[in-house]
């Protein structure tokens, strides 16, 4: 959540940054970082994250979501 209200061009490009949203009360980064309506692309190679900026990725169970108050549901790793 820290994050999501810092300025993600602060890095001026030198710093490449990944945010992972893992909250078990909900997703919540992609509303935080207006990024509602975003998809992940999936390829053979895995799953590819939202790109804010060239050097900001974002990943999220909320990207995944047919409709943010779905319920998500646990049940282990994915491996792609």
């Amino acid at each position: 959540t820290m994050y999501s209200h810092s300025d993600p061009t602060a890095f001026n490009g030198r710093v490449c940054v990944g945010l992972l949203d893992v909250d078990i009360c909900g997703p919540s980064i992609p509303k935080m970082m207006s990024l509602e309506g975003e998809e992940i692309h999936q390829s053979n190679s895995g799953w590819s994250p939202v790109y804010v900026e060239d050097n900001l990725a974002v990943m999220s169970i909320g990207f995944m979501l047919p409709d943010q108050d779905d319920p998500v549901i646990w049940r282990g790793p994915r491996k792609n």
